[in-house]
């Protein structure tokens, strides 16, 4: 009997292993993304990359249209009150600067107050 309880425990603990290892791969896959909240239901999935260009580009006015480059942009698969688009920036050093630069810029789209947060999986969220 003993011996089947140590075999559980182990099992438990190699399956902990196996979901803290996910959850970090699951992170590292958003590392180049940035949750912006706040984008409005006004704004088209078509004209949603080119709204947050400009909206980065008010934060980085020194960034060129290269530096800028989202490999994509979506909206967050929530319910629409959220208005939550994540788009995944090509550069880290430039997600970087923009999160560092949004803390202290006030950031507008339509009037409506946009927010600027790191893409974490849900099982970091928890």
């Amino acid at each position: 009997m003993h011996a089947h309880g140590s075999e559980l425990q182990n099992l438990r603990d190699q399956l902990r292993s196996l979901e803290d290892t996910n959850e970090d791969l699951n992170n590292r896959t958003r590392r180049n993304n940035v949750r912006v909240r706040g984008i409005p239901e006004s704004i088209l999935t078509d004209l949603l990359t080119d709204t947050l260009t400009e909206v980065f580009k008010n934060l980085l006015p020194e960034a060129t249209a290269a530096d800028l480059l989202m490999d994509r942009a979506h909206r967050a698969l929530r319910a629409p009150s959220t208005n939550t688009a994540t788009p995944r920036l090509h550069f880290y050093h430039i997600k970087e600067r923009l999160m560092r630069a949004a803390r202290d810029t006030p950031i507008e789209v339509e009037g409506v107050p946009v927010q600027l947060f790191q893409d974490l999986a849900p099982t970091t969220l928890k």
